[in-house]
């Protein structure tokens, strides 16, 4: 039974990691030297030389660490994160504890902090596995039933959103998405979103960015468009402001380029602006609501659509 579970989270692991297009991606994850030198080849995933030490769990929590946990920890890999479809915080990033030692330790860490009021959940019925990036909010495995719930940020008894995100770890990190493509297709017509997202999830990414950029006005959802025209960015910050005030709060604004030094990239509003406008390369850069699009520069200014999903409504 452990055999199994094991074999299946390697397959999770394996295809999550499988879309990871760069390892700088992982630079800030604290591992040992060679370990660093695997993940800077792009070996993401790599078998454990001992066998994981689950005391301090036990004394932590009274009870031996789930199967299903232990199979996540017979494995180095750096780090699970990225954006979840059933996430209520589906504009920011989950990331899940590092299979290293340091990530044991923050589940530990997670587990103190459970004494004080804004996370005050069960240590008998969760288990704090990760978190998301901008809130903080815990990530939760129910102990019972190894279901993955989010706590409710804005309940402060330390509810957890009534609908698991996933039924167990697998299934949870197999739905996982390094990046967050996906948020685009909303903005399309229905019957150019199936070969979008296909051109961009492969080896036809650069040719998919830059056949929508060029073909913005035939593919995109006229009911989402809320700007079109030679926008200055000063004009982009306006509108956007006025459709999506909190967006510009974010941090993940993700970035989807002809130009390979910024495809891919997590950022700010004002951070992706700077790289994107005026670059001479189509482009879109992306939040949950609110949407970019930069075509490619012919003469003078080029083209800017901005995109708003409530628009739609």
């Amino acid at each position: 039974m452990k055999q199994r579970s094991e074999k299946k989270m390697l397959s999770a692991l394996h295809s999550y990691y499988a879309q990871v297009r760069g390892p700088e991606r992982f630079a800030h994850c604290k591992c040992g030297s060679e370990y660093a030198e695997q993940i800077r080849q792009g070996n993401y995933v790599f078998p454990r030389k001992e066998k994981t030490d689950t005391a301090a769990f036990r004394q932590r929590f009274g009870y031996e660490m789930p199967e299903i946990l232990q199979a996540y920890f017979s494995v180095y890999h750096p780090e699970v994160s990225g954006f979840h479809p059933h996430s209520p915080y589906c504009h920011d990033a989950i990331i899940l504890h590092s299979s290293f030692s340091q990530g044991l330790q923050d589940i530990l860490h997670d587990a103190a902090l459970w004494g004080d009021t804004y996370h005050a959940i069960d240590m008998e019925q969760y288990i704090p596995i990760g978190c998301i990036s901008y809130f903080g909010s815990l990530v939760l495995m129910e102990r019972m039933t190894g279901h993955i719930y989010v706590e409710d940020d804005d309940n402060k008894d330390g509810v957890v959103y009534p609908r698991p995100l996933a039924e167990d770890l697998i299934t949870f990190i197999q739905d996982m998405r390094v990046y967050p493509e996906w948020k685009i297709a909303r903005f399309l017509r229905k019957d150019k979103r199936e070969r979008f997202l296909y051109e961009i999830r492969g080896k036809k990414r650069k040719t998919g960015i830059g056949r929508f950029c060029h073909n913005a006005a035939s593919m995109l959802d006229p009911s989402a468009i809320v700007a079109c025209g030679r926008s200055s960015e000063e004009e982009i910050v306006q509108t956007v402001q006025q459709y999506d005030p909190f967006a510009m709060q974010h941090l993940n604004w993700y970035i989807m380029a002809c130009a390979k030094e910024l495809d891919g990239k997590l950022c700010s509003f004002r951070d992706a602006l700077s790289m994107v406008l005026g670059n001479g390369m189509a482009a879109v850069i992306i939040s949950e609501h609110t949407a970019i699009v930069e075509t490619e520069q012919e003469q003078g200014t080029p083209v800017r659509y901005i995109l708003h999903d409530t628009k739609k409504e």
